[in-house]
């Protein structure tokens, strides 16, 4: 029996397994399958891929249901390499393997995603199993280019980085020097840079290790190749193109940190538990819609958003979340026609009755490039395999192709009895939106990680949050997700000496911090301190301080509250270490917990200031709300300043609200006015901020004690302000206004301001003239009522 023979036992015993051996549909498309891979000698490659996720599975190993295009193989699905089932999702073969463009291996292309702990116990197992001197990773080429070969030479001709990039910037991602004119007269200032740039043009610049390839051979490497070492790892010296295009098995084994998370979140749960191999929970798509966070692929930036403008109550709905979360889907418009026509605010229309059958789970718009060849399959009546170059024509933009096949399907259309005109439509729709689709194989794995990760965060929510957390891998996410804690109703807890470990951990509705969260405190500290306790006082603790728990571990875990289950003062325990007298206030004491563990547990001094009252109380909100915002617009905020600095003529102040972090802006123009208030570190505050997502700069701020004064001027001043306004000019509008830009205007005989320019929006910008008017001195930030006519102020009144 032949390795072929051998793959097709395989594929059915695999088929029958799956419960559709009788199933003629599936029967049919595996014969199909099977002999495409026949015809390009493939079958070498698909054993060698499910053996080794068959081996990881058996090692205990945690695999991903699929990625990419070979989720679009049935006989990936027989072979347990997938868990996708392609019919069943609409996935098409000839995305994966088209039978006309089979010349190499290299056509042939499947990722494994891996628990992310585990991928190096994989590529372990891959080594013992096919030899120490037959399986080997794969380097990375980075060549220079014009762009990169004028900085680095820019570089060695004294010239600055801020110069060499402003320069290269007008090349923009593929442009020629000689296209650029700018560049051009730059390279005739710099004779070495114009003599020797195009030298480098191709070279090797540097190595590294490729993301996830992994070569298997037949005979010992000195047979085929040279090998190279690139950071202390010994790898094939080509990269994973020219492996493949000399015939080596190339596979992607890739570690991706939900799968750990899931692995985690199960070994925390007593009783066994096993994922879901469905995907239809209601409960799971209310927790998916109530929140993202944590979820592969739905927790940030505009696939989250997306998300809450959806609202998936399906899994095809959250699959297309995944694909309308592309940038061309929303400028091509097909992600606001899908979301209308979801919700009923379109209608659902079709250019011809034949495409609902194609369209109709997208409500008429075209997402997916299955979509694509689907059409030019069941509309025009063309081969998969057209309709697949067809689909790399359009989303490789080769209009060489796209030109050849569009005769064949004008024809194909018309001799299906469709009009010619609405061919063209059809054919004009495919090349706009086709630009653009994503691949639905790939949408459909996504989600299927998304919907695991919320199955366990509806029905096992806590082991879900503490495997999250300590799989974390920045400090703005594990603030999102005890944000989120503290929101579901979980009480955060500072570390523990006798209770904390390495790692988070949920006790009795209680989140206690590692030891390893405080800063200055690491791993070697806390198996020392876990090995010696339980500490019956702060004395017995103190007796216990090693090498490893030093004074200054010590002080570190007094400042972050380790240690007051001790029933003593923190700055009394903190003198007795240091040998000198010191006393803490409120403030210093929840700055240094700060400093330490990067938010505040107890007595959050935030908290006694209620703003639920305030006439502005719906703009006020919390730092995780402000950079889950993708709008630009203005807010305020709440907060305690914890770190400020100038540079390059602005300030950067670090704010936050005990839980959160956020970098505000100071322009220099506010530094004068704000500086001494932002440089009393941990000084409750009152901004006023605009901006989105991570990006935010001050307006104007104030002491959160002095707010009630502050809304009472306010309310004060409106009111004076509009009785003068009124009495001025009866039936004039009144508008209100926030400074964003002032300028004055100088007169050239006695340096006198005789006019000033005030921006009130981004498109709005009033003129005044100081002997028509004598304005109060404004500042950015100001809001103000005025009257204005032709954009030219009749009155202004500053309100604050």
């Amino acid at each position: 029996m032949d390795n072929h023979q051998y793959l097709v036992e395989k594929s059915f015993q695999g088929l029958e397994k799956r419960g559709f051996k009788n199933n003629p549909e599936y029967v049919e498309r595996l014969i199909k399958e099977l002999d495409i891979i026949k015809s390009g000698d493939l079958a070498d490659f698909f054993l060698n891929t499910a053996f080794i996720c068959q081996k990881s599975k058996s090692k205990g190993i945690r695999l991903g249901p699929g990625r990419g295009s070979a989720a679009g193989s049935l006989v990936c699905y027989c072979l347990k390499i997938t868990e996708i089932d392609p019919i069943e999702h609409k996935l098409l073969f000839e995305r994966f393997l088209n039978p006309t463009r089979i010349s190499s291996i290299g056509l042939a292309d499947i990722d494994t995603d891996i628990d992310s702990t585990k991928r190096q116990k994989v590529l372990e197992e891959v080594k013992n199993d096919f030899g120490l001197d037959k399986s080997f990773q794969v380097i990375n080429h980075l060549q220079w280019t014009e762009k990169l070969a004028i900085k680095d030479l820019a570089r060695l001709d004294g010239v600055s980085f801020r110069q060499s990039n402003n320069i290269t910037k007008a090349m923009g991602r593929s442009e020629h020097v000689e296209n650029v004119p700018k560049v051009m007269e730059f390279l005739k200032k710099h004779p070495f840079i114009e003599k020797n740039y195009k030298k480098l043009v191709g070279l090797i610049k540097s190595y590294s290790v490729h993301a996830g390839a992994v070569i298997t051979l037949d005979k010992p490497v000195e047979y085929y190749d040279s090998l190279l070492r690139v950071n202390d790892l010994v790898c094939l010296d080509n990269d994973g193109k020219t492996c493949e295009s000399l015939g080596f098995l190339k596979n992607d084994l890739l570690g991706i940190k939900p799968l750990a998370v899931f692995e985690d979140a199960l070994n925390l749960i007593k009783e066994d538990v096993k994922l879901p191999q469905t995907y239809d929970d209601e409960e799971v798509f209310k927790t998916i819609n109530k929140s993202q966070l944590g979820l592969f692929q739905l927790g940030a930036g505009a696939t989250g958003s997306v998300c809450r403008m959806l609202k998936p109550k399906n899994f095809e709905e959250l699959a297309a979340v995944v694909a309308l979360s592309r940038p061309g889907a929303k400028s091509g418009g097909d992600r606001e026609r899908y979301i209308d026509c979801k919700h009923g605010k379109k209608l659902v229309n079709y250019e011809h009755p034949d495409l609902e059958p194609i369209l109709k789970e997208n409500y008429g718009a075209i997402i997916y490039q299955e979509d694509v060849m689907r059409i030019i399959t069941d509309f025009a009546g063309l081969t998969p395999a057209d309709a697949d170059n067809i689909r790399r024509g359009i989303s490789k933009k080769i209009p060489e192709i796209f030109e050849e096949y569009y005769p064949k399907f004008i024809k194909g259309c018309v001799n299906r009895g469709i009009d010619e005109e609405v061919a063209i439509k059809v054919w004009d729709k495919i090349g706009s939106s086709g630009a653009y689709s994503f691949n639905k194989s790939h949408s459909v794995a996504y989600a299927m990680i998304a919907y695991l990760g919320g199955w366990l965060k509806t029905y096992y929510p806590s082991e879900f949050y503490i495997a999250s957390l300590n799989h974390v891998d920045s400090e703005s996410k594990r603030q999102k997700i005890l944000d989120e804690l503290v929101n579901e109703g979980y009480e955060l807890t500072n570390p523990n000496v006798n209770i904390s470990t390495c790692k988070y951990a949920i006790t009795d509705n209680k989140v206690y911090l590692p030891l390893t969260s405080v800063k200055g405190v690491g791993i070697p500290a806390t198996v020392a301190i876990i090995e010696n306790r339980p500490f019956r006082s702060f004395k017995d603790f103190m007796k216990h301080k090693t090498s490893k728990v030093n004074a200054k571990i010590v002080k570190a875990l007094i400042e972050a509250g380790a240690l007051d289950d001790f029933n003593r003062q923190r700055d009394e325990m903190y003198s007795i270490v240091s040998g000198k007298k010191v006393k803490w206030d409120e403030t210093e004491k929840m700055s240094r917990e700060f400093q330490r563990i990067n938010i505040v547990i107890n007595e959050n001094l935030l908290d006694k200031y209620d703003l639920s009252q305030m006439s502005i109380a719906n703009e006020v909100k919390s730092i995780a709300s402000l950079k889950e915002t993708s709008e630009y617009s203005d807010y305020y905020i709440k907060v305690m300043c914890m770190e400020f600095s100038e540079k390059n003529g602005y300030g950067i102040a670090k704010v936050s609200d005990g839980f959160n972090t956020l970098n505000l802006t100071v322009p220099s123009e506010l530094i004068e006015r704000y500086g001494n208030d932002l440089n009393k570190i941990g000084a409750p505050l009152f901004c006023h901020v605009n901006g989105q997502g991570d990006f935010y700069r001050i307006l104007s701020l104030i002491y959160l004690d002095d707010l009630e004064k502050y809304e009472k001027e306010i309310d004060f001043y409106t009111g004076v302000a509009i009785k003068k306004l009124k009495k001025l000019q009866k039936d004039s509008d009144i508008n209100v206004g926030l400074v964003r830009d002032i300028h004055y205007f100088k007169s050239r005989k006695n340096n006198d301001c005789v006019r000033y320019n005030v921006q009130i929006s981004e498109n709005k910008i009033l003129t005044g003239k100081m002997n028509c008017i004598n304005p109060p001195k404004l500042f950015e930030g100001d809001y103000i009522y005025y009257i204005a006519r032709d954009n030219v102020f009749l009155d202004i009144v500053k309100i604050i």
